[in-house]
């Protein structure tokens, strides 16, 4: 009987066996199965050593005799799976084929296959050569990192010898550069520096006390400063004596000039009056704390003009007229006296009057102390004229006291209290064009053995230098 009748004529106790059968247990048997064949494929390893051919056809027999045992293992295993569905609940898991693990599987069991040795041999193979060419390509890219790092360092060297080529020739071109710009600038320093120190020579030669003539324009710009901002003639007369005291020292012809517009301005300035503003004004404090005391004009009432007639009667008819008025004028002088003024009679001041008068007395006494510090002398004259007119006309003049008042006010009033100074300096202005024009640094022209007229000018102007 062949295998396909016992599958197809199962006995009683089989049947029984596959209704207990799962799917779980058929897995276990495929598994079993896999590892017996594997188990047997290792346990002859000498026919492994076999000539190829030998090894194939037996490689296909092992194949062709371990695939029917296996389908066969897988073929039961499905069938005792299909017999006991009823029992399983889970899906059908697909198996590997194994073989039988009958002792009937075990008594026909075949010989190891070739095919599977030959294939093991392969693997092996296989795996060498994955080995060696790992092996062969570590190997190369090393030798290709070392022949890469060998030329990179060679290429740095070359490329840093270059460098230190190249940073030395433009050291050695910056250098030279260097050294001839610094020779030039020293030479141009040399000769700049000889040039000056020739001018400084030349000068020294030429003016030795130029400072002087420095310091007298100086002087004289500071006397045009005092002049001007704080009006003080005296202080900028002296201030003008010093600078031509300077010039004088240098006891040089040329500058005759310049000490001759020196006194100009000083003489210029002694003919202007003297200001004494602060005396003014002090002046004027004192004369209008004096007002209360003056006295007032009163009622002057002039002498009666005695007009004496005769009052005898004539004798002659003819004079009944005048008889009658002579008669008429001595009974009325008996009872009525007439006497006849001839000046004119002013009335009395009323109290409120008087205290506004003195009131504007004082207030124009400050405007004009004012106008005094101010410079402005039309409003002094007229405040000084106002208060002489009320002085005038409503103050005792016979009184001594008032008249000294009145003295002293017209002696102030012709008092100046501004004066118009000269716009400028004639000879800071000279000394400064010569300082700016430098007409001083030149020398004068050596005199020629044909020029002997020159020395009685020189003599001349040392004489008059002597006299100034």
């Amino acid at each position: 009987m062949t295998e396909k009748d016992d599958k197809k004529q199962p006995t009683a106790d089989n049947k029984q066996q596959n209704k207990t059968v799962s799917a779980a247990d058929a897995a276990k048997i495929a598994a079993q199965a896999k590892s017996n064949l594997s188990s047997n494929a290792d346990a002859k390893p000498a026919e492994q050593a076999s000539p190829k051919a030998a090894d194939k056809t037996t490689a296909k027999e092992a194949s062709k005799a371990s695939e029917k045992p296996a389908a066969k293992a897988t073929e039961q295993a499905v069938s005792a799976g299909s017999a006991g569905k009823t029992k399983v609940t889970s899906p059908p898991v697909k198996k590997p084929p194994t073989r039988p693990t009958t002792s009937n599987s075990n008594a026909g069991k075949p010989g190891i296959s070739k095919t599977a040795v030959l294939a093991l041999l392969l693997a092996i193979g296989a795996g060498a050569a994955v080995g060696y060419l790992y092996q062969y390509q570590n190997t190369t890219l090393a030798q290709q990192g070392q022949q890469l790092n060998q030329q990179t360092k060679q290429s740095l060297a070359e490329l840093d010898q270059h460098l230190q080529k190249q940073i030395s020739d433009l050291q050695s071109t910056q250098q030279k550069r260097v050294s001839e710009v610094i020779e030039q600038f020293e030479q141009r320093n040399k000769s700049k520096i000889a040039e000056l120190e020739g001018e400084i020579k030349q000068l020294l030669e030429r003016q030795p006390q130029n400072w002087q003539i420095t310091e007298a324009e100086y002087l004289t710009r500071m006397a045009g400063r005092v002049l001007w901002l704080e009006k003080d003639t005296q202080t900028a007369i002296s201030l003008l004596h010093d600078a031509d005291a300077r010039i004088k020292e240098l006891k040089d012809p040329r500058l005759l000039a310049i000490r001759e517009m020196i006194h100009q301005d000083i003489e210029s300035l002694k003919t202007l009056p003297k200001l004494e503003r602060q005396d003014i004004i002090l002046s004027l404090m004192a004369l209008s704390q004096q007002v209360d005391k003056l006295p007032l004009s009163s009622v002057q009432i002039p002498e009666p003009i005695e007009v004496t007639e005769s009052n005898a009667l004539s004798e002659d008819i003819g004079d009944w007229k005048q008889n009658l008025a002579k008669s008429w004028r001595k009974f009325k002088d008996e009872f009525i006296t007439v006497r006849y003024r001839t000046a004119n009679v002013e009335p009395l001041m009323a109290p409120d009057q008087e205290q506004n008068l003195l009131q504007n007395m004082r207030l124009k006494f400050q405007l004009a102390q004012w106008a005094v510090s101010k410079g402005e002398s039309e409003l002094y004259v007229e405040s000084m004229n106002d208060i002489s007119q009320w002085l005038n006309d409503y103050f005792d003049m016979t009184e001594a006291a008032t008249q000294k008042f009145n003295m002293r006010l017209s002696q102030l009033r012709i008092k100046p209290v501004d004066v118009e100074y000269p716009q400028q300096m004639q000879s800071q202005q000279a000394l400064r064009k010569m300082l700016d024009n430098k007409s001083y640094d030149q020398r004068p022209p050596t005199k020629s053995p044909s020029q002997p007229k020159d020395e009685p000018k020189d003599n001349a102007s040392e004489t008059t230098e002597g006299n100034v």
